[in-house]
């Protein structure tokens, strides 16, 4: 399942970056191959409202991605909780709750940035994401890399909660893309 939701978002990152040059024919062929292989993933209502400009399906529809995702990183957390737990690994347990606290601040951090931004400064996370992502594609597979596509994929979600604030969704839809391609690439 997660091997075709990452071609599924392969193809729709591919889909938009032909859309986004102007170029509808490659685009349609990008389309072709997410209605006859993906239509089974989260990503195929994002990717066909996209397609047809229909804005509030797509919020819905990554929406609902979204709490997918967010339901799948909590349940797998809470299993490995579970197994640091009955090994009785202190160290383990404090390792993840740890990690909890932090994407928890992160989250509450995040909403406070949203809920006083503006288009510009969307657009400086972008631009600055875009910046850290070309860096982190010129080096070869290093931590720095790793490093790298965390830090871009970070400045990227947060152009992307501007952007779906503010009601810019085909700069949204981009900079998800291009955070996702940061989580793809980055060795875990």
């Amino acid at each position: 399942r997660t091997i075709n939701e990452d071609r599924a978002r392969d193809h729709f990152l591919k889909m938009v970056q032909q859309l986004e040059a102007g170029n509808r024919a490659s685009a349609a062929g990008w389309k072709q191959q997410l209605d006859k292989y993906y239509k089974e993933t989260s990503v195929y209502p994002e990717a066909i409202a996209y397609y047809q400009g229909n804005k509030d399906q797509m919020r819905l529809a990554r929406a609902q991605a979204e709490r997918e995702r967010r339901e799948r990183r909590e349940r797998a957390q809470a299993e490995r909780l579970a197994r640091a737990q009955a090994l009785a690994d202190e160290e383990k347990i404090a390792e993840i709750k740890q990690e909890q606290a932090e994407a928890k601040q992160e989250e509450v951090a995040q909403a406070q940035e949203v809920a006083t931004g503006d288009a510009g400064k969307a657009d400086a996370y972008f631009n600055q994401a875009t910046e850290i992502y070309a860096k982190a594609q010129s080096l070869g597979v290093t931590e720095e890399r790793d490093q790298l596509y965390a830090k871009a994929e970070k400045e990227f979600n947060k152009a992307m909660r501007l952007y779906e604030k503010l009601g810019m969704d085909v700069e949204m839809v981009k900079a998800n893309q291009y955070r996702y391609a940061c989580i793809k690439y980055r060795r875990f």
